[in-house]
């Protein structure tokens, strides 16, 4: 009794599905082999093959796509899962045989599938070597179903992208099937069929060669991160070691411009543009320390439109300051505070530094003298001294 070839193919396919859990068991220990139908050549005496009948494969054969769009299949049936490769209209593909209705397609290095990373080995010019016998090649990444085809240890696979755990790779010598009514095959193609489909073993290549690229580019960009972290480590411990020195042998400035220079070039790394602007921080209030104690140690210029005193008069030193006491900060209440000059505990001025030359804040609690204009603010009942120049008579005790 003849049996009838699309039941064999049902039955396959079922048993495919129930046993998927045992194909899962087996990955990696065991090849599990595809469902295939031997080819049983059309008479052409008795006319065309019936539509479930498989038809050999003419050598050399090409085909242009007719429809729109044609999403590759894994197996010749209308059930069939696809691949995630479509074959847009006028792409040509070299053809295998027929089958079913559906055309056997022969992409250049294979369909697009997935491969569990766990079962390939070291990648090398873009190609992984399978591990273990009977790694299962899949049309998504999804280990809960029945494999497209097992393969050998040691198949050779083109990876393109990685999803998670699993690679997505391309795997010569596996079929894809489309539709009969979907393509226009040519038993003998014209050269320039062969010229597009050589285009179109250079576009799938080419997605290989765009993953390495990607790779090469991705490890550039971390050695390029790297060095900008050991750069900016460096002026950190530069800025450390000039700490280290008296105020006087400090050289701040060549730190603060390579700091300014670094900060435009870390581009929109967070962790190092912040990294970077408290070090700027830093370098500026010790460039304020460094120079308030230079002029605390400097010795004072005497002026010269100082009226000549009479014989047997000294002048007071102190004359040349319009204030002198000690900085004191007071809290406002109900806005912000006040910076306070005070001799004898009695406050002498606000004092304020419009210029910004001096930071305030390290003259507290320090005899100080003060040069500078003053002025009666309406809402004081103390004149305000603006800071010109600040000296420290006695640091604080």
């Amino acid at each position: 009794m003849r049996r009838h070839p699309r039941l064999g193919q049902v039955v396959l396919a079922t048993v495919a599905v129930l046993s998927s859990g045992a194909l899962r068991a087996q990955e990696g220990s065991a090849p599990v082999p595809a469902p295939a139908t031997a080819p049983s050549p059309a008479n052409p005496a008795q006319g065309p093959a019936p539509a479930s009948a498989s038809q050999p494969a003419v050598e050399g054969a090409m085909a242009t796509v007719l429809a729109e769009s044609s999403k590759a299949r894994c197996w010749p049936t209308a059930n069939s899962p696809t691949y995630e490769d479509t074959l847009a209209k006028d792409t040509v593909v070299r053809v295998g045989r027929a089958e079913g209705g559906f055309r056997e397609v022969l992409l250049p290095i294979g369909p697009l599938g997935y491969v569990h990373r766990n079962f390939t080995g070291e990648m090398q010019d873009g190609q992984l070597p399978t591990k273990g016998k009977g790694v299962a090649f899949r049309y998504r990444p999804r280990s809960g179903e029945a494999p497209v085809t097992s393969m050998a240890e040691g198949t050779k696979l083109f990876v393109v992208g990685q999803k998670d755990d699993w690679w997505t790779v391309r795997l010569p010598g596996v079929s894809a099937w489309v539709p009969e009514a979907d393509v226009q095959v040519f038993p003998q193609p014209p050269a320039t069929m062969q010229k597009a489909n050589a285009e179109f073993d250079k576009v799938q290549r080419g997605q290989v060669a765009a993953y390495l690229e990607g790779i090469k580019q991705a490890e550039a960009a971390r050695q390029l991160a790297d060095e900008k972290r050991k750069a900016v480590a460096v002026l950190q411990d530069q800025f450390t070691a000039e700490l280290q020195k008296s105020p006087r042998d400090q050289q701040l400035d060549p730190i603060a411009a390579a700091t300014d220079a670094m900060l435009t070039k870390v581009g929109d790394d967070a962790e190092l543009q912040a990294s970077l602007k408290e070090l700027q921080k830093r370098i500026g209030a010790q460039k304020w320390v460094v120079e308030a104690m230079a002029v605390r140690d400097a010795e004072p210029v005497p002026s010269k439109d100082v009226a000549k005193l009479p014989p047997g008069q000294v002048a007071d030193p102190l004359d040349r300051f319009q204030a002198v006491g000690f900085l004191r900060w007071e809290k406002g209440l109900a806005g912000p505070g006040n910076f306070v000059v005070e001799k004898g505990g009695q406050r002498l001025y606000f004092v304020s530094c419009n210029s910004g030359r001096y930071d305030l804040g390290l003259f507290l609690d320090c005899e100080v003298g003060i040069v500078g204009p003053s002025r009666r603010p309406t809402s004081n009942s103390l004149r305000v001294l603006d800071a010109e120049r600040i000296e420290v008579l006695a640091p604080r005790p």
